[in-house]
């Protein structure tokens, strides 16, 4: 992996912020130690939300030295994948990912028209018990 930036109006030509292997990354401990490469995938509970975070300690010319970071999506990493990958396989892998994500929103609509239904029902019994409290008002009110 490498992170370069350049000059945007001075362009004094490209500085590498950063180049490992990411096969030297640790797991992210207590604490965070200079000079050493970490990763972490955050929320891998949640499909949609599932990121991997890559941190290292950095020199930069920006006034301090900094913790870097840099999250990819699941979505990013799977794109950069077939981006850089090809074949009957990648293709297959491709299908079985989309498959997926086509199930992931099936149960997600599923899931929200089933809120839907039961926020009408709940809405219909507070109608029907905010009437039926009306109707006994007007019978006090009568007698």
């Amino acid at each position: 992996m490498r992170i370069t930036v350049r000059g945007w109006g001075r362009d004094l030509g490209e500085t590498v912020i950063l180049s490992e292997g990411l096969d030297a990354a640790e797991e992210v401990g207590e604490t965070y130690q200079r000079g050493k490469l970490y990763k972490k995938v955050l929320e891998p509970e949640n499909k949609r939300r599932t990121k991997v975070r890559i941190s290292s300690g950095i020199d930069v010319r920006l006034g301090g030295r900094y913790l870097m970071h840099v999250e990819l999506s699941r979505q990013e990493i799977s794109r950069l994948f077939f981006e850089t990958h090809t074949g009957a396989m990648v293709r297959m892998i491709k299908s079985f990912i989309e498959e997926e994500a086509r199930e992931d929103r099936e149960e997600d609509l599923a899931a929200l028209q089933e809120r839907i239904e039961r926020r009408k029902k709940i809405a219909a019994e507070i109608a029907a018990a905010e009437a039926e409290a009306g109707e006994s008002c007007r019978m006090k009110r009568g007698a």
